[in-house]
């Protein structure tokens, strides 16, 4: 089982065209964390593979919030993760907080964005995986999350496009 993860698009659906049509033929889920998560629509419409889930983030248009949940739970091979974009956890101060919501709700991974930086760590034993910036490049290029899911291990990477 693979996820594709992007956060951060900001409007740059180019970028997260590119990163799928490195993996197409690979991914069975893909999952937008806010900031422009309405791009993922250009997404879902070319890449036959559902679910494509999302959460709004801070610069997300109000429409956007009634269609998409600030915070969501999702269960994927047997493996809970929490959906969120990161700005209500301070994750701009770290990631403390966003991984005790993540344990006191019973997940295995936490995802976020919002800081542009891509991130993969383990922090109170809940694996944790920001993306980085689909829209706005970082020193590290315009990139995302690939995370796999085999024989109940889990295993996040950080990819450029």
């Amino acid at each position: 089982m693979k996820i594709l993860v992007f956060s951060d698009s900001h409007g740059n659906s180019l970028q997260m065209i590119k990163a799928l049509s490195q993996h197409k033929n690979e991914i069975d889920y893909i999952i937008h964390l806010g900031d422009y998560c309405t791009d993922i629509r250009y997404i879902e419409n070319i890449s036959g593979i559902t679910p494509v889930l999302a959460v709004v983030g801070n610069n997300d248009h109000y429409m956007a919030k009634n269609e998409y949940p600030e915070e969501k739970i999702i269960e994927i091979g047997g493996v809970n993760f929490l959906l969120a974009h990161g700005h209500k956890q301070a994750v701009k101060q770290g990631t403390n907080v966003l991984a005790a919501l993540a344990k006191s709700k019973n997940c295995t991974a936490a995802l976020f964005g919002h800081t542009h930086i891509p991130y993969c760590g383990k922090e109170n034993d809940i694996y944790l995986l920001n993306p980085g910036s689909i829209g706005y490049p970082s020193a590290k290029g315009y990139t995302y999350g690939i995370i796999t899911i085999e024989n109940n291990n889990i295993t996040m990477e950080i990819r450029e496009v």
